[in-house]
């Protein structure tokens, strides 16, 4: 009986490739985005060196503050988009603000507090 592989690919330091971003829910990279309409892959990333048998070292930006070891699955040859150049460029995410709740002034007559299944509210009865 044979035991069925997948075949891994194979890097040299310097190669460029495509890194698959971890699980977007969790992803320090998704922030203020949905993750439903991130990428699944981020490029063009530079291969520093080979660790072990399965595994990458990556120049990453300074900005990802994540781990820069990926195991060959997780990685993807990178060709260049040659219509639009601006696929072939790693951009920084734009941050985005959580809303700001509305202020209003007046005097506070009374106040409770209710819960939810997760949290406490606190609720304002105003003047």
């Amino acid at each position: 009986m044979q035991i069925k592989t997948a075949a891994l690919s194979s890097f040299n330091a310097g190669d460029i490739v495509m890194v698959k971003v971890p699980n977007p829910r969790l992803s320090k990279l998704s922030r203020g985005r949905d993750p439903r309409l991130m990428q699944k892959y981020a490029s063009p990333l530079h291969i520093i060196k080979r660790i072990g048998m399965v595994a990458y070292k990556i120049e990453l930006p300074s900005w990802w503050k994540i781990h820069n070891v990926f195991h060959v699955g997780q990685l993807k040859k990178y060709s260049a988009d040659k219509e639009d150049d601006a696929h072939n460029q790693l951009s920084r995410p734009q941050l985005q603000l959580p809303k700001t709740k509305k202020k209003v002034s007046g005097a506070i007559l009374n106040h409770r507090v209710t819960s939810t299944a997760k949290r406490n509210h606190t609720e304002y009865l105003m003047k």
